[in-house]
């Protein structure tokens, strides 16, 4: 998948590339900022962040990443929060902004990305997390580039907003209701609307790539709006013996825009279902019967709710 949310210790993912929430000057504070020069190797680092001197708040530069599992660390300062009415979450996009930038620059094909400014600075996790996805959208709709965004293991987050409230009242509601009903189906009352998708065409990849015609859309915007690589995509459209998991079914049915009816159409073709019983499915059925199809918007409910992401 292009784009992924990890809870884990950010020096042990591997990437061409590891972003730090770093000091304005060379030198290195606490959290992740020490855990990233002490896993390098601080005298050497250190050495390498005094040769950039002073970065003021949301600009990026890079140095080598000695011991660590990457080529790079690109070194970002994040704006100190007060009461958020000082730019600091334009500074915060910006830090993203440079960030990735730089790993572009780079030539990287993948980079890991840490929640910039929400130790020692202070920055409110729920915002900072919505501000890192939305810039790490914004970068992938013109770049090719495997981003994770790492959060600590201990990092517990309540995403605040009419949508993520709405969506964990509804999966709780009805988790409750279909309680011991392992198999109630979400497919909906009433005579099933006939699929506008020709008999003869059967598979699912046949039928993503009907729809892509269908609608006008380009290959390029699809993959990128399901939060998959071209690699993956390049293997479905040629046809070639591949499987896959109900997350990537779910990831191009949001990319395309179907419809409810549309969507578990092409969820039978790869052989699945949503079920009412099932909190990942749930949650999919939501944003399909209120036409919300923004795939980093389900994946942060998905992330919220501990389930898998789209594009898996």
């Amino acid at each position: 998948m292009a784009f992924r949310i990890v809870k884990k210790d950010i020096t042990k993912v591997k990437a061409d590339a590891i972003v730090n929430t770093a000091s304005s000057e060379p030198t290195y504070t606490e959290g992740t900022d020490r855990a990233i020069y002490e896993a390098a190797g601080v005298d050497y680092l250190l050495a390498e962040r005094a040769r950039i001197g002073r970065l003021n708040v949301g600009q990026a530069a890079p140095t080598p990443a000695f011991a660590l599992p990457a080529r790079y660390v690109i070194h970002t300062v994040g704006p100190v929060w007060t009461d958020g009415t000082n730019g600091e979450l334009e500074d915060l996009r910006r830090c993203y902004e440079n960030s990735l930038e730089v790993a572009a620059e780079l030539n990287c094909s993948s980079v890991a990305v840490p929640l910039i400014a929400t130790e020692a600075y202070g920055f409110p996790k729920p915002e900072a997390l919505k501000i890192a996805v939305s810039e790490i959208a914004e970068f992938l709709k013109e770049h090719d580039m495997k981003i994770t965004l790492v959060v600590l293991d201990s990092e517990d987050f309540v995403l605040s907003g009419n949508v993520f409230s709405e969506v964990g009242d509804y999966v709780n509601k009805r988790m409750l209701e279909n309680k011991g009903h392992e198999d109630a189906s979400a497919e909906k009352a009433g005579k099933p609307a006939e699929s506008p998708v020709p008999a003869e065409v059967k598979s699912w990849a046949d039928t993503i790539l009907w729809w892509i015609r269908e609608k006008g859309y380009t290959d390029v915007e699809v993959y990128k709006r399901a939060n998959v690589e071209k690699q993956l995509f390049d293997k479905i459209k040629n046809k070639e013996e591949y499987q896959p998991k109900k997350t990537t079914v779910v990831a191009f049915a949001m990319a395309l825009r179907l419809n409810p009816d549309e969507s578990r159409d092409l969820l039978k073709k790869a052989g699945f279902k949503l079920s009412l019983s099932n909190k990942f499915d749930l949650i999919i059925d939501y944003f399909l019967d209120h036409g919300i199809y923004d795939t980093y918007d389900v994946n942060l409910t998905l992330f919220d709710h501990k389930q898998p992401l789209l594009g898996e």
